[in-house]
């Protein structure tokens, strides 16, 4: 999956006109500005975030918010012990105990992994491949967050975000995908037979296409939903980190694990893709291709573990 430049596809534009539905980039934003169009995200995960973001929640308080649902208080205390959260390997006993120990922001990036779970479960949609989808969006976020907490150990650079935040944002990055399936599955598959035919990215195809990126969908998405502004931000600049301003770098580690995950086995795609970095995101994350090896197993194992502990059904 490239992140870089979008690079022409290989189908010819009269493919694409001939073959896709008649639909426009401008429509796609217009149904992503549609509450009623939209999944409808789980209240007390959206109810999570929005609490923390007011600057004014207490430990209490979301405990309160997380015990009223049996199903998020499971899966608060289960996630919260994974390596990807967890800050050691004990096992947490009360939401209380779980939320000090981790801290609000580390349970805002908790709360949109429940988010994507949701949106990701299995409904009847056969459009696109969710449990695919599920581990290649871990992956980015685990690849993200990893790549974030080193380059801050090379040196500090300018950033309002945290390494957990880093790892939610991955978890959304392709959230575009998952909307169009939704919402226009015949849109979708098409857009996939055109990419797998030509052995292009979904990324490279959806620009070839509609002449802009996907995850200009997810951001609209995000923008009405009422998600954090990282969400909005990350979204609209991962595929150019360059007109991110000021979180240039903490953008260019989703756009690098975003192609990162696709040379681990990791990749929205079924069919082999050529992945490209672009040369200033690799000069400005500097990871050696010595440490991918070690990066890549440590990224399967987690995935693993991940998926194992949800169950293939909720996986999915």
């Amino acid at each position: 999956m490239s992140r870089s430049e979008p690079k022409p596809c290989a189908l010819e534009p009269r493919e694409f006109s001939e073959a896709m539905p008649a639909e426009d980039f401008a429509r796609l934003e217009l149904l992503c500005r549609r509450v009623a169009t939209l999944p409808v995200l789980p209240t007390n995960a959206l109810q999570l975030i929005r609490t923390i973001d007011s600057g004014e929640a207490s430990a209490a308080e979301l405990e309160r918010i997380i015990i009223n649902d049996p199903s998020l208080s499971a899966e608060f205390l289960r996630l919260a012990t994974t390596s990807q959260f967890g800050k050691s390997a004990t096992q947490l006993t009360s939401i209380r105990s779980g939320i000090l120990r981790m801290g609000q922001r580390t349970v805002r990036a908790l709360a949109t992994s429940l988010l994507l779970r949701d949106l990701v479960r299995s409904d009847g949609d056969k459009a696109m491949d969710m449990k695919q989808f599920a581990k290649h969006s871990l992956s980015v976020g685990l690849v993200a967050k990893f790549l974030f907490a080193r380059r801050k150990m090379q040196g500090e650079f300018q950033t309002k975000w945290s390494a957990d935040e880093i790892f939610a944002a991955g978890l959304l990055s392709d959230l575009g995908y998952v909307l169009l399936a939704r919402m226009l599955p015949e849109t979708y598959t098409r857009l996939a037979a055109f990419a797998e035919k030509s052995g292009s990215s979904l990324d490279d195809t959806f620009v070839a296409a509609f002449d802009n990126p996907a995850s200009d969908l997810g951001a609209t998405a995000a923008e009405t939903w009422g998600l954090p502004e990282i969400f909005t931000t990350t979204l609209r600049h991962i595929q150019k980190p360059w007109d991110g301003g000021d979180e240039f770098t903490a953008i260019c580690c989703l756009n690098l694990a975003a192609a990162l995950s696709c040379d681990f086995g990791f990749g929205m795609e079924t069919w082999e893709t050529n992945v490209s970095v672009n040369p200033q995101v690799a000069f400005e994350i500097n990871l050696p291709d010595e440490e991918q090896a070690n990066l890549k197993q440590v990224v399967t194992d987690q995935i693993a573990a991940y998926t194992e502990g949800m169950g293939e059904s909720k996986a999915a």
